[in-house]
């Protein structure tokens, strides 16, 4: 166990103990990793960790609750090795379809919106802390300044990064690739992300649909309602575009459908269903999975567990059969 104060404000750490009030410890496992390696590298690793597991347990099938990147790892698991091992498939915030944060960080074009970041730090200290005070403070603005200074620097550090290409948009990529990595010199780098592009990425939401036909309890959350912390239009969660991680139509943030808007209807068309937001920014009749899909407006990138409502959500999605589609929720 850590002994230096962090532990409090570690999401996984934190969801592992709520999940053992409610569950047999034994059977709960975290799948640690190192989040400079590509998605592929990292899903051939959970492969191998789950059939530990599955071993350990004397068990067929697992239940997977993953965020972020991990979302990406384990949908990448999923298209490389299948669905047979899992019962249950719960993902929040999932980076399946990319962010622009690459592109901001590999060509230095990085811009803080500082309320919002302010705001994510004081969620993460659950309201300990007035950060908002110290960012309104001369000394930020020099050292946002100096971030910008050294990005070349940081550049430098991470466009060998594996995740930093599997992270990055489909939109984005071959640019990015062609600008800043040498075929030759990153060859395998190269062969493993242009395969997270160009075949797993595009296959995700089918593939997510399929998993649903064959009895696979899927569900996805995404949160809105905030600038990505490097700059942008897109309504998101500071970390990831909402449309990236849901498939779902998207307003600029701050801005709204016109009246009279009745949905793109490309995943869904029944003309009994509504996916519209109330607040005329989300459009999900275009989302991977628009019957499985929570959005939650005004949560931050992986804040589910901070929030008592969304973290009962997730509780029950993965623990439990109460849950079947967004209108058994409501």
């Amino acid at each position: 166990m850590l002994d230096n104060g962090y532990e409090d404000y570690m999401y996984e750490v934190n969801f592992s103990k709520h999940l053992a009030e409610l569950y047999d410890p034994s059977e709960i496992f975290m799948f640690q990793y190192d989040s400079r390696l590509d998605a592929i590298t990292l899903a051939e690793q959970l492969n191998d960790f789950i059939e530990d597991v599955k071993e350990y347990t004397n068990s067929d099938k697992v239940r997977i609750f993953s965020l972020s990147f991990g979302g990406l790892i384990s949908s990448t698991y999923l298209y490389l090795y299948g669905d047979s091992s899992v019962s249950k498939y719960v993902t929040s915030v999932p980076a399946i379809g990319g962010t622009d944060i690459p592109d901001k960080i590999l060509r230095g074009n990085i811009d803080f919106p500082i309320s919002d970041i302010a705001l994510f730090f004081e969620t993460i200290l659950a309201g300990e802390g007035d950060v908002a005070r110290w960012f309104e403070t001369a000394e930020f603005e020099a050292i946002n300044k100096i971030i910008g200074s050294a990005s070349g620097g940081l550049m430098e550090a991470l466009k060998y990064w594996g995740s930093i290409w599997s992270l990055c948009s489909v939109d984005l990529y071959d640019e990015l690739k062609a600008d800043f990595l040498d075929p030759a010199e990153s060859k395998e780098l190269i062969e493993k992300c242009d395969k997270v592009h160009y075949e797993i990425m595009p296959a995700i939401p089918q593939m997510l649909r399929n998993m649903q036909k064959k009895g696979v309890d899927v569900s996805l959350l995404c949160s809105t309602g905030s600038e990505l912390a490097l700059g942008g239009e897109h309504n998101g969660d500071i970390v990831l575009p909402a449309y990236a991680v849901s498939g779902a139509t998207c307003t600029p943030l701050g801005k709204r459908f016109p009246d009279g808007y009745t949905g793109v209807k490309t995943t869904c068309n029944n003309p009994e269903h509504n996916h519209i937001s109330p607040s005329m920014e989300i459009d999900a009749s275009s989302a991977y999975l628009p019957e499985n899909t929570w959005f939650v407006d005004g949560q931050y990138h992986g804040q589910y567990y901070y929030e008592e409502y969304t973290r009962s959500l997730v509780t029950k999605l993965l623990l439990t059969d109460e849950i079947t589609d967004i209108k058994a929720y409501i």
